[in-house]
Order: C-alpha cells, then sequence, then structure tokens
C-alpha cells in the first residue's frame, strides 16, 4: 500500500459526487433545508444535519465504488479505518421557482484514515441545476 494510493481514494469520493445527477437524490435533497451530509463510504449510509439518517442513492454508488478500487488496488478493507465525503449543501443562494427548478452548491471535502495517516481532498461544485419533475 503506497500513500499516493489513499491520496487518489480520496480524491475520488468528492470526484464521483460532483458527477452524481442522480434525479432521485436531487429530489431528496431538493425537499431537505440547507445543511451537511455525511456520506460514509465503507457502509454506504448517509446522514443529514439536521434531518438526521436519509437514503441517497449516492451513498450506495460510493462504497461499491470504495470497494472495487481497494479491490483493484490489493488493499484489504480493513486497512481503512474510515472512509467518509462531507458535503455542505446550499439551494438558497439562487432564488428560483423551487417548484420547477432548484439551484445547488455543493462543497465537498473527503477523509480516508488509516492506522498510520489521514488522507483528504475537496472539491466546490457549483451550479447544479435540478428540473423538477411534476408530481
Amino acid at each position: 500500500m503506497h500513500d499516493k494510493d489513499f491520496t487518489g481514494l480520496a480524491k475520488l469520493l468528492p470526484h464521483l459526487f460532483a458527477r452524481w445527477r442522480d434525479p432521485q437524490d436531487l429530489e431528496i435533497l431538493a425537499n431537505l433545508p440547507d445543511g451537511v451530509i455525511t456520506l460514509d463510504a465503507l457502509t454506504g449510509t448517509a446522514r443529514h444535519d439536521p434531518a438526521g439518517s436519509i437514503t441517497l442513492r449516492i451513498a450506495k454508488a460510493l462504497a461499491a465504488e470504495l470497494a472495487d478500487q481497494l479491490l483493484r488496488k490489493g488493499i484489504v478493507r480493513t486497512a481503512l479505518l474510515e472512509a467518509r465525503l462531507t458535503v455542505t449543501v446550499e439551494s438558497s443562494r439562487v432564488k428560483t421557482d423551487r417548484n420547477r427548478i432548484i439551484h445547488f452548491d455543493f462543497g465537498t471535502a473527503s477523509l480516508i484514515r488509516t492506522q498510520s495517516a489521514t488522507y483528504s481532498a475537496s472539491q466546490y461544485e457549483e451550479h447544479v441545476w435540478h428540473d423538477r419533475q411534476d408530481p
């Protein structure tokens, strides 16, 4: 295991979130207040502060991709003590007709922690528009 492998994993998590455009997940986020989402990339779970536990497809996708990358790199899962992505979600900065369209700003920060080191990366994603479907 090399530091560059863990650094790459830390960079991967924000990148995956930034390109994610699942309408179901965006609709869930559209119905929540601005806040912070913590995605556990080891378990595939998500928690929104202040709403609590939420179900997001991206959480499962991050866990699946991380597991795949660990396998490819020959890293045992137990080498990671923690793998999380923290996402700051803001959808109120740009005023829109929220019944039709939502503007999201996402700030992401990842953390990969092993016994010997901590690796991190961050990314900011602006102007993510979600066109809401009629109910």
